[in-house]
């Protein structure tokens, strides 16, 4: 384990190195996260016989924690922690490439779930752009209302590809426990997928978790008493650091340059959502809301029997707080690494809990990573900046003027898509639309969806990431590809923060940790298809992988082909072991 510091780490040195080389920056850096074919290995040895009772499979998404900040972070945790335990007892892969350009947090659920990316999923953006109501959820979904919430809805049918909870839902006949539990709504339900048992998200305005109709007829009983004896504000509390001397050491300052406030919530610790404006959101942004967040996974677990039979079952839970506290305090932050000395203690302590139900599979990984703070890279003199919906919206009205009129031709942003006016929704105006933004400062490129919707085989790595993003029925008109070290201004917070939605390495790269019974001891630094982390779940639930992902998990854990109904059983991989390149 690297004793680097927090503080002394930064991901500039590849992209210096390949620029000393004479190689052009962003198609340099775009090839560096290509997955490379591999070698043929051994087959894994059977996994011994399964005990009376099946594994369950965990399944931990850390929200924007991308290899890098994982990198960061690590010699910061316990060495008795969860992860680094996990890493030094299983299997270890830095660099897990995402397939498609636009790395944000429904996309990459929804490709960690089914082994697709966005052309294949139909999940190509967090959310949807429809004429004269602008954007929803993903998932919004009017068929299916959230109980207790006044217009929200939800379900996963815009999910097309099929997930991992669908083949162990059908290698089990149905009696697969499946449980899914997020802040975010679109995380929960992407991964749950369509057959899962219990997905739950927090609703803001009720303070509580919930889920939707899609998943239950009525609110389930059980649910209801988690909500009365689990408020909001039995969770609500200062934020201090654990460890203050620590965060300094590994994380320098804890107000650098760049850092946000959000309603008053302030730029140095302690932190105290109850002081703000809006308490109910700003928790999310705090250790109360993972603790929240594993409390109603327990409920969850305790409501379904898991663990409690011979079949295996599955729980998926992704950790939302630390994509929140990452947008507004930067991956180089205080809040950043004390967020993840919290997870870590937090999930160990639910796994033992688990553990003790049945033997418990771990696999730990990330939807997607984010670009460092603007100030950061600027420090290091690196020409990043932020960019803005105004820069982009005037250049497209100015573009189109000539053929289409003067007025408001760009009508909405959503990462990664530019949406057009009815009246200019054309393949021409996508066109220039894209030529105009293209010289925006902060933007590197940008697409017209007519030209690249379904060339997701182009030879260029650039448009083949892009193709890749973009859904069959998507709204967006122009697909926008942010400058390497460039961060989108967005809401959270305006004017400082960070965001992701690149195809550049320090986005596309992410960590997947697995261990527990039947993994073997491996760590690679080569890059991997993020298509073998569907396939690695499925695996240690020990079915065959979904449809659409690669046909093998990544190193260390054994291909798996389904026995009887509700007992899988591992097998040797015995199908080639290449990735395919973005």
């Amino acid at each position: 384990m690297s004793t680097r510091s927090f503080a002394s780490f930064a991901p500039f040195t590849s992209f210096a190195s390949l620029a000393a080389r004479g190689l052009p920056l962003t198609l340099a850096a775009l090839a560096s996260c290509t997955p490379a074919a591999e070698p043929a290995r051994a087959p894994a040895v059977p996994a011994a016989q399964a005990p009376a009772r099946a594994p369950t499979v965990v399944v931990v998404v850390l929200d924007q924690v991308g290899s890098w900040v994982l990198d960061r972070a690590l010699p910061a945790l316990p060495e008795t922690g969860t992860l680094r335990r996990c890493i030094t007892e299983g299997a270890y892969h830095h660099r897990v490439v995402y397939e498609h350009a636009g790395t944000l947090t429904a996309p990459g659920h929804a490709t960690i779930a089914t082994g697709a990316p966005p052309s294949g999923t139909g999940i190509d953006s967090n959310r949807k752009y429809i004429d004269g109501k602008g954007k929803r959820s993903i998932v919004e979904d009017a068929a299916f209302p959230v109980f207790g919430s006044d217009g929200g809805s939800a379900s996963p049918r815009m999910l097309r590809a099929p997930s991992v909870s669908d083949r162990l839902d059908a290698a089990t006949g149905g009696r697969a426990a499946i449980v899914s539990v997020s802040v975010k709504d679109r995380a929960a339900v992407l991964l749950g997928g369509q057959k899962a048992d219990a997905v739950l998200f927090f609703d803001g305005k009720q303070g509580a978790y919930t889920t939707s109709r899609y998943y239950a007829e009525a609110m389930p009983a059980w649910l209801t008493g988690f909500q009365k004896a689990h408020p909001m504000a039995s969770y609500l509390a200062p934020w201090v650091p654990l460890d203050a001397a620590l965060l300094a050491d590994r994380a320098g300052a804890d107000d650098a340059p760049g850092e946000g406030d959000l309603e008053g919530f302030g730029v140095r610790f302690p932190h105290d959502s109850a002081h703000t404006g809006d308490p109910s959101y700003l928790f999310t942004f705090t250790p109360g809301a993972v603790d929240m967040m594993f409390d109603a996974a327990r409920a969850a677990v305790a409501a379904h029997h898991v663990g409690e039979d011979a079949v295996p079952d599955l729980v998926w839970i992704s950790v939302s707080t630390t994509d929140h506290v990452g947008h507004t305090f930067g991956a180089e932050s205080w809040e950043m690494l004390d967020t993840l000395l919290r997870v870590d203690r937090a999930l160990g302590a639910f796994l033992s809990e688990l553990e003790a139900r049945a033997p418990t599979r771990l696999l730990v990984t990330a939807d997607h990573g984010v670009v460092p703070l603007v100030e950061q890279s600027r420090g290091v003199g690196i020409d990043a900046r932020r960019w803005t919906d105004e820069a982009m919206f005037a250049a497209v009205d100015r573009a189109l003027a000539p053929g289409f009129g003067p007025g408001r031709h760009a009508i909405g942003f959503g990462q990664p898509y530019l949406y057009l006016a009815p009246t200019a929704r054309t393949p021409e105006a996508q066109r220039l639309a894209a030529a105009a933004l293209a010289t925006v400062p902060g933007i590197a490129a940008a697409y017209a969806v007519a030209d690249l919707q379904g060339a997701t085989d182009d030879p260029d790595p650039l448009r083949r990431a892009v193709a890749r993003s973009i859904a069959p029925e998507t709204r967006g008109d122009v697909f926008v590809v942010p400058a390497m070290y460039a961060s989108y201004d967005d809401e959270i917070p305006h004017g400082a923060g960070v965001s992701h939605g690149s195809p550049w390495p320090y986005d596309r790269e992410v960590p997947v940790i697995a261990c527990g019974p039947g993994v073997r001891h491996v760590e690679t630094t080569r890059a991997h298809s993020a298509s073998r982390i569907a396939t690695t779940i499925a695996a240690l639930a020990g079915v065959e992988p979904p449809a659409l992902a690669s046909p093998e998990p990544l190193p260390g854990v054994a291909a798996a082909r389904s026995g009887p109904a509700g007992s899988p059983s591992a097998t040797p991989a015995t199908r080639p072991t290449s990735s395919p390149s973005p």
